[in-house]
């Protein structure tokens, strides 16, 4: 239920806000992402994390508090193998690009 209900209610929540700014800019070309269409976006993520919270804390049987905080101090050695591991995963991801679609690059 979890994994399938908060990018539901984010997608729900993308075509709720996306008819909202139809309305409100007229319906230009659907392709385009306008100011409006990005804060509606933003919105529908900012609003899907904030019932993420409560739906983790009731799935993990904890309260809210205690999903929010962190229990262990900072890192640094983690965060530089965080990063490294993202940078390869990017990396990756780019060059698999250009060689297999050179087009999408320029």
């Amino acid at each position: 239920m979890v994994v399938i209900g908060l990018p539901l209610s984010m997608l729900l929540l993308q075509i709720a806000l996306f008819r909202g700014v139809a309305m409100i800019e007229g319906d230009q070309e659907p392709d385009v992402l306008t100011p409006l269409r990005l804060l509606a976006v933003n919105l529908s993520m900012g609003i899907t994390g904030l019932l993420a919270i409560p739906v983790a804390a009731r799935f993990a049987g904890v309260p809210w508090r205690r999903v929010l905080s962190f229990p262990r101090r900072f890192d640094r050695g983690r965060l530089l193998r965080y990063f490294g591991g993202a940078l390869v995963l990017v990396a990756g991801a780019d060059a698999a690009l250009a060689v297999l679609a050179p087009e999408a690059t320029t």
